[in-house]
């Protein structure tokens, strides 16, 4: 099951940096970086990080009947990440894997947009504390014992963006994501996190 996890999760890294190469090209936005507070349960603290790969990017300007100009433009993209948290006397958890979002951003004063995703994940916790494994004959310590889950997830999304006029804009987004863990005593868990983070990029240049 490991070697299947893992297959899925290297094709899906190949398909993100394939798909940034061929549409980014034409696109006045770049891939941005993003760092958050990943909180499990929203209480058990953790960290986030990850990149935006844009493979397809639609503008859509529509003049009102009183001369005001709508503009609207629709993205989507990879997101691969790793998600970490600690739950206290309990586990570290770690997930790696990527998500499929749509952006829809509306061009207004206040300058937010809005995302909905799916994913999938590895997810590896490892218990905190010392684990033994005893049988008939012996009692012995577990080296990094934990377990193992294929977790698929489903995640929205608040942005807004600040300084968007300067050279290197900055946004604030907040972002509520389930993962499925499975299996997981013969049976599927949802796992809450909240994660509350900055989306920025590492080059200059007018971005959404």
């Amino acid at each position: 099951m490991f070697k299947t996890m893992l297959t899925i999760l290297m094709i899906g890294w190949f398909l993100t940096s394939a798909g940034q190469t061929e549409v980014t090209k034409g696109l006045q936005t770049d891939g941005l970086y993003r760092i958050a507070y990943n909180g499990h349960n929203v209480l058990h603290p953790g960290f986030h990080v990850s990149r935006e790969y844009i493979w397809k990017y639609k503008l859509k300007v529509k003049t009102k009947k009183n001369g005001k100009v709508k503009s609207v433009d629709k993205t989507n993209f990879f997101l691969p990440q790793m998600n970490f948290y600690n739950h206290v006397r309990r586990e570290n958890n770690f997930t790696l894997g990527s998500e499929v979002i749509r952006r829809r951003h509306k061009h207004v004063k206040s300058n937010r947009s809005h995302e909905w995703g799916i994913g999938l994940f590895y997810m590896r916790s490892f218990n905190t504390g010392t684990t033994y494994k005893t049988t008939e004959e012996e009692t012995r310590k577990v080296f990094l014992a934990g377990q193992n889950y294929l977790a698929p997830s489903l995640s929205y999304a608040f942005n807004r963006t600040f300084l968007n006029k300067r050279p290197n804009p900055v946004s604030l987004y907040i972002k509520p994501m389930i993962y499925l863990m499975l299996p997981y005593n013969d049976s599927v868990v949802p796992n809450l996190n909240v994660q509350l983070g900055i989306r920025k990029s590492l080059t200059f240049g007018n971005h959404e």
